[in-house]
């Protein structure tokens, strides 16, 4: 039998059939690559060895036509699938039906085991599906790689801990990137050059949803129907990023909060962002050029705008006041005056607004909500229609009113305090 020495001090002789085990490539299994021959069979013959037995499976250098999907359900093991690059090693997925290039994992069925998928390409312009589909798998690593055309890129839905980290993609009718889930939780989408994607599902090229601490921080997304879309998602970030063109560079839906976008350059988006459905946003340190950001007040809330590059066209609004519920017999006072609100700046400094009447002295006006108070009660005088009035703020946040006798109106502009 031939045997096999690696070179290098405390190297011991192997056989060289041991050595050639240590990883699997497709064209073991009868894989052609030649860009006619069907390889669907001799690839999923091979992905259906790799996962039981731990073991890598390379996809050479080649064109890999493939008519079906390529699937496992991960249940038996993990796979780690590689090529020679995502120009080099690609599969040209020619599949009726709608079905995805490759999918993996079970919808509903959880798996610890682990997913990794780079240096490969995947041609989809004759398939009307995802190139990657993913459920439910424990970890999610894929890079490095390339789709063209079909319906959406990358998809993973439930699982944990997603890297979608610098593959190129391009002219996809849907999203390129897609996290479903607690798929998105802990994950980030990063470095990825993401072009023309979307406009056919009128569709973010990156959409995160219902997850915890996503970061989606320096890709170059150009040309797509919208930049990046955060759908429930709780404690995101949206950092270092550039883009260019579409309807939207961001928009958020489902209730999402405690997000930062910031360093990004955001530009020439037609609609440009409204602000809605979310709370506690920080936007700051980014650049808009011609791209609008405006606030929905009736559905944003706690929205601060720090400093922001603003060139061209671009109209940026300021940080958004939240209006409060008013309490014992409090009302706005109406007509020209403004109506009562707080907000807090991107210096931790709380401010108050607002003209108000009919309410009892000494009583609470509002409360200000976990987060909003001062660390001790704070007091500041105003004017009211008796020529003077306490306004009183406790550690509680209650903003309580005294008003001299014969007073009946408060004003609000002005207070400040630091938190």
């Amino acid at each position: 039998m031939v045997g096999f020495l690696q070179a290098g001090t405390g190297a011991v002789a192997r056989t060289s059939l041991d050595k050639l085990r240590e990883s699997v490539s497709v064209k073991d299994f009868g894989a052609v690559g030649d860009g006619t021959t069907d390889d669907t069979a001799a690839i999923q013959a091979a992905v259906n060895y790799c996962i039981p037995n731990q073991r890598r499976l390379y996809v050479p250098a080649g064109n890999y036509k493939t008519t079906a999907s390529i699937t496992h359900n991960l249940q038996s093991g993990s796979l780690y699938l590689f090529g020679d690059g995502n120009q080099a090693s690609v599969f040209v997925a020619v599949i009726p039906g709608g079905a995805p290039t490759f999918q993996f994992g079970l919808d509903g069925t959880y798996t610890s085991n682990e997913l990794v998928i780079t240096e490969i390409g995947v041609n989809n312009y004759s398939n009307a599906s995802d190139a990657f589909r993913c459920y439910s798998i424990g970890h999610i690593d894929v890079s490095r790689n390339s789709v063209v055309g079909g319906k959406r890129g990358i998809y993973a839905k439930a699982g944990f801990v997603c890297n979608i980290l610098e593959n190129f993609i391009s002219n996809t009718s849907g999203s390129a990137v897609t996290l479903d889930a607690s798929a998105a939780n802990a994950s980030r989408v990063s470095f990825n050059d993401l072009f023309g994607c979307g406009n056919g599902d009128n569709a973010a090229a990156i959409l995160i949803s219902a997850g915890d601490n996503p970061v989606v921080e320096g890709n170059d997304i150009e040309g797509c129907y919208g930049g990046v879309q955060f759908t429930s998602v709780n404690c995101g970030r949206i950092i270092s990023n550039y883009i260019e063109g579409g309807t939207y560079p961001f928009y958020f839906a489902g209730g999402t909060q405690a997000v930062t976008i910031e360093g990004n350059w955001f530009g020439a988006a037609s609609g440009g962002t409204t602000m809605e459905n979310c709370r506690n946003i920080l936007v700051k340190m980014n650049a808009f050029y011609n791209c609008n950001l405006s606030i929905n007040g009736a559905t944003a809330s706690d929205i601060e705008v720090g400093y922001n590059n603003i060139t061209g066209t671009s109209t940026i609004a300021k940080s958004s006041w939240t209006t409060p519920t008013l309490l014992n017999s409090w009302t706005n006072n109406g007509g020209s005056y403004q109506t009562a609100g707080y907000r807090k700046d991107t210096n931790n400094v709380i401010h108050l607004r607002g003209q108000l009447t009919g309410g009892t002295t000494g009583s609470t006006v509002f409360t200000l909500p976990l987060g909003y108070s001062p660390p001790a009660t704070q007091r500041y005088f105003c004017s009211s229609t008796s020529g003077g009035c306490e306004i009183s703020i406790t550690s509680s946040g209650s903003v309580v009113a005294t008003v001299a006798a014969g007073g009946n109106q408060i004003g609000l502009n002005g207070i400040s305090f630091a938190l």
